[in-house]
């Protein structure tokens, strides 16, 4: 019984946090800058791949905004990258997907498998004004738990 009366007080809390995860802008662009730095063990490490990828319509579909966001200059150094809406008035979330090699799994032989993490950028971090202030600012330490992520060789389920 105090299990239905948590789920009952719980749940529409977590209902309410869950949709100030989406952002609708009611421009016809917006904007989504990053700047930040990856490391592996406290040491510089530059990432396979950084993308940024756009979530709308009740998050079923999802398209990549960004396939590949270069460094801007150096190995590690800062990643940056501004986007500009194609459809307004949607509501829509944006993700940074890393593919990494921060301590990979070695598999008796074979190449190692890469890490691939994904996560949100803060929705207060999306502009709908044009203002270059805004801006998500990031350093990762790609070896955290947090951002290990899944080997990209367990199929779609593996970690």
């Amino acid at each position: 019984m105090l299990l239905l009366i948590a789920l009952i007080y719980c749940v529409p809390l977590y209902l309410i946090y869950a949709e100030d995860d989406y952002k609708k802008c009611y421009t016809n662009k917006y904007h989504v800058v990053i700047y930040g730095q990856f490391t592996c063990n406290g040491k510089p490490h530059q990432p396979k791949k950084v993308s940024l990828i756009e979530y709308s319509g009740n998050w079923i579909s999802s398209k990549v905004i960004q396939n590949q966001i270069p460094p801007l200059k150096g190995k590690n150094s800062i990643y940056h990258h501004r986007q500009i809406q194609k459809t307004p008035n949607t509501e829509f979330s944006v993700s940074m997907e890393v593919m990494h090699f921060c301590n990979p799994i070695r598999r008796g032989g074979r190449p190692p498998c890469p890490f691939i993490f994904r996560g949100p950028i803060p929705t207060h971090f999306i502009d709908c004004q044009g203002d270059d202030t805004i801006a998500y600012w990031f350093s990762i330490d790609l070896n955290s738990g947090r951002y290990r992520g899944r080997s990209s060789c367990d199929g779609p389920f593996g970690k």
